[in-house]
């Protein structure tokens, strides 16, 4: 229960796909929203069409007639805006804290882990959604099958995306809680691997004792919590040798053009076939999760199985961007190397023979120096690697780590493999006018999406 729509709540980087999200949802409850960002967008324009009054830039003023503020871990603690809200006793609350005053209005389900998150969320809300249960979410993509990314529903559930970045999905108290993986990432935060691994424990055990924590078995530092967990748990998996640690188990997989395919036993006892729209290994396990999930929720497995396959993806998640008849071009969010191998395997999967192109903007100089080994591997699947300088994302360099120096230590354990590309959008355009490969493919977190959309439409 609502007990004061009356109020006006500015979001500072209004634009972001997470923020934005949560925005959409305000207005669906039907409070005022109002909002900055230093450059307009996708998500801005949609914001602007419901009538949300957004700056471009921020200024101390932005804020004047606001109730709350909100903003999320990218936004600089002294903001200007940040600071005059402070000055002003007006109340600020980052993503997480007011993601959880919006989960107590719904039944919350949330969806963490280093990868995945994204598309398992996008999962559950699209069952949930072809079920009849009418839920609500907010997901941080564009889900191609659900035209959006928010949605306030009439239903029980709330489907959220519980984002460890910056410790805050520590804040939220789901139901049912998925954690997808663990990896090495954010240890600019968290200081330590430990320290990591400690706040996904804590988050699998914030579900109540009559809620769940599904965990993916697949993944060691998952796998051992069983011992020590406090509240009810599941695990799914695809690993033949641990099967007896599942109850939801994929076997029997196959990928091809049109998605991946695979047998799915339930408590070591039933088996059902299962297709998808979407491609890879990783999407299997993605499927696990959100399959288990909303089964525990009451959806009929059947049922569940029917309507996962009508999920046919999220933006930026190897999306065609181009296509003629000898070319095609994806765009990627994947910028750990974990999510690099398993969308180049994708890729793979749908193309075993085809040559591939890959142009990669690494993301954070942090992220770059703590997986360094790791990326010198990631790409071993592709023909031909263009890198371009690292993203910044806000942060300051750090000597040694740079893109040069990440191609040289790549072309000196794989040979002639990678080049150094400093005008993107013109050796891009070159490629494709060129023909220069197959399939092309460009892959960050940071600009290279936009640039890429930049070039294609300017060809």
């Amino acid at each position: 229960m609502i007990l004061n729509k009356n109020l006006t709540v500015h979001f500072v980087g209004i634009g972001g796909i997470g923020i934005s999200a949560i925005a959409e949802i305000l207005l669906d409850f039907g409070f005022k929203v109002s909002g900055s960002d230093i450059a307009s967008g996708a998500n801005v324009d949609k914001l602007k069409s419901r009538g949300v009054a957004i700056f471009i830039g921020h200024d101390a003023e932005n804020i004047r007639g606001a109730n709350l503020v909100v903003h999320s871990s990218a936004v600089d603690k002294n903001n200007v805006e940040l600071q005059s809200a402070r000055l002003l006793n007006i109340p600020v609350l980052n993503r997480a804290e007011i993601l959880s005053d919006i989960m107590m209005l719904k039944k919350g389900l949330a969806i963490a882990g280093a990868h995945g998150k994204t598309t398992t969320t996008s999962m559950i809300a699209t069952i949930l959604v072809e079920s009849g249960l009418d839920p609500s979410y907010i997901i941080g993509g564009i889900v191609k099958n659900l035209h959006g990314h928010a949605k306030v529903g009439k239903g029980d559930y709330l489907v959220v995306e519980a984002d460890e970045s910056d410790g805050t999905f520590l804040e939220i108290s789901p139901l049912l809680s998925i954690i997808t993986n663990i990896d090495n990432d954010h240890l600019d935060y968290y200081g330590s691997q430990s320290a990591l691994d400690d706040a996904f424990f804590k988050f699998a055990n914030m579900v109540p004792f009559y809620g769940l924590a599904i965990l993916n078995g697949d993944d060691q530092k998952l796998l051992a919590f069983k011992d020590k967990m406090k509240k009810p748990y599941i695990y799914y998996g695809i690993n033949p040798e641990q099967r007896a640690q599942y109850n939801y188990f994929a076997h029997e997989i196959k990928h091809g053009p049109e998605g991946s395919s695979y047998t799915l036993l339930v408590d070591n006892q039933t088996t059902y076939r299962v297709s998808l729209a979407v491609n890879g290994k990783h999407n299997v396990q993605n499927s696990l999760a959100a399959l288990a999930l909303c089964c525990k929720l009451g959806v009929p497995i059947f049922d569940a199985i029917k309507m996962i396959k009508k999920f046919t993806g999220v933006g930026r998640r190897l999306e065609p961007i181009y296509a003629s008849t000898d070319i095609a071009v994806f765009d990627d969010y994947a910028h750990h190397p974990t999510e690099i191998n398993a969308s180049i395997e994708a890729l793979r999967a749908m193309y075993p023979s085809k040559k591939i192109k890959l142009f990669f903007e690494p993301h954070r100089f942090t992220r770059t120096r703590d997986c360094w080994n790791q990326y010198l591997h990631c790409f071993n699947g592709v023909d031909e690697l263009c890198l371009l300088p690292i993203y910044p994302a806000s942060e300051q360099p750090i000597a040694g780590i740079t893109a040069e120096g990440l191609c040289v230590d790549i072309n000196r354990i794989h040979g002639s493999f990678s080049i150094l590309v400093d005008k993107f959008s013109e050796v891009f355009t070159k490629a494709i006018l060129a023909k220069e490969a197959p399939i092309i493919v460009v892959m960050g977190a940071g600009s290279i999406g936009k640039k890429a959309r930049e070039a294609i439409k300017a060809l």
